[in-house]
């Protein structure tokens, strides 16, 4: 979204300041600067207290667009809207009206705008091997072996790729080699249920420890409609109300201080 904020009296005070109205433009281009990451860095902080655990990637969502008065450009702060290794342009280049398919704006932005979030990839792969519906997600059964985020261990989601041959890759599926059979044992014998299965638990994907004892790896759920979860729009109009015009003071009595004569 962009950050716009006008100073009121702006004419009246360039020509006050005859002869100055470069350092008013620089002023007012610092302010906006100063405020749109003032607005970026209330935003991480709404991610970092307000989700569990949230990852790297998710707290560096945000960025800022730079003010260009030139090219009448105001500041602007959005999720980034590009995927790592686009061609299309830098991300403070170029803003989409559709994120690119894997950048933060489409995986995260249900969190913003409210809505369904996109399925991810191990959801499309179930669906499929037609054992989940296209409208239905997975979360972590109790049993399953999470990171420190909370997400499901990425060794873990290889050996259900294999277990269950979802690799597009029939080569990178389960296999009787020794060392697929090595991973079945640490993996434990993972099956799906469709609630009908011969050992009478519910839908999911299970497996079977070392020991025997089933264990509730992944369970299908339908797909959420989430609330938003943090309101840009509201943060920078608090930022821009609470902010702006000390920074444009500060910064116009700095440029005023070191204008040559």
């Amino acid at each position: 979204m962009k950050i716009t904020a006008r100073i009121d009296g702006i004419e009246k005070a360039t020509l006050l300041l005859s002869g100055q109205a470069k350092q008013v433009e620089y002023a007012e281009a610092v302010a906006r600067h100063r405020v749109g990451h003032a607005v970026r860095q209330q935003i991480e902080t709404a991610i970092a207290t307000g989700f569990d655990r949230p990852t790297p990637w998710f707290q560096k969502a945000v960025y800022v667009r730079p003010y260009r008065p030139t090219k009448g450009a105001d500041v602007a702060v959005f999720l980034k809207d590009v995927g790592a290794g686009s061609t299309g342009g830098t991300m403070r280049d170029i803003q989409h009206s559709q994120p690119e398919p894997g950048s933060t704006a489409d995986i995260l932005g249900h969190h913003f705008s409210g809505g369904s979030r996109k399925r991810k990839k191990i959801e499309e792969a179930f669906t499929r091997a037609g054992l989940i519906k296209g409208h239905e997600l997975l979360v972590p059964g109790p049993d399953a072996r999470l990171d420190r985020y909370g997400n499901i261990s990425r060794g873990q989601v290889q050996q259900m790729y294999a277990a269950l041959y979802l690799y597009r890759d029939p080569n990178q599926n389960r296999t009787r080699s020794r060392r697929s059979q090595r991973n079945d044992a640490a993996a434990g014998r993972m099956f799906w249920s469709n609630g009908d299965h011969p050992m009478k638990v519910r839908r999911g994907l299970w497996a079977t420890s070392r020991s025997k004892q089933l264990q509730l790896l992944l369970i299908p759920i339908p797909q959420a409609v989430y609330r938003q979860r943090i309101d840009m729009p509201a943060i920078a109009a608090q930022r821009v109300a609470a902010d702006f015009d000390r920074e444009f003071r500060v910064a116009l009595q700095q440029a005023l201080s070191t204008a040559r004569p």
